[in-house]
């Protein structure tokens, strides 16, 4: 597994136990994720991390982090929900970065074509880890 990988895997697992209350399954469940996030470190080189929530995954995630019932939640406060995670896993993956480089991390957005606009994929890696039986899949871009 490569660092970005690693460091990668490391800021969701913390993310996803110390915010929402979530362990991460034994075995990686099967699926499509509904719902995509993106979220990008600058510096040089820059980063495009994508994250993509099965939505069953998702509604869990902000009645946790929330406090309410399944039934009141909408579609616009589970997706802020999930830009609010991508920051945070964000910025734990920034801190696996000397302190010497000068990196920031993006807004997060729905919209994978507002993070580094016009930007190029140059390599990728890519994981899947699941929680309560639901896929989060995880990808990592170097970007030019």
């Amino acid at each position: 597994m490569s660092d970005l990988q690693k460091n990668l895997k490391e800021a969701i697992f913390n993310v996803m136990e110390q915010m929402f209350f979530f362990l991460p399954d034994e075995e990686t469940a099967q699926g499509s994720p509904d719902i995509d996030v993106y979220i990008g470190i600058t510096g040089d080189p820059q980063y495009l991390i994508s994250l993509f929530f099965d939505k069953m995954l998702a509604g869990r995630m902000a009645t946790n982090l929330l406090g309410m019932e399944n039934f009141d939640l909408d579609d616009e406060t589970v997706r802020k929900n999930l830009q609010e995670a991508a920051n945070i896993i964000g910025g734990r993956f920034l801190l696996s970065f000397e302190n010497s480089e000068n990196r920031n991390v993006t807004l997060p957005s729905l919209d994978h074509s507002k993070i580094f606009p016009g930007s190029s994929p140059i390599e990728a890696v890519e994981l899947t880890v699941s929680y309560d039986s639901c896929p989060l899949r995880a990808k990592i871009e170097v970007v030019k």
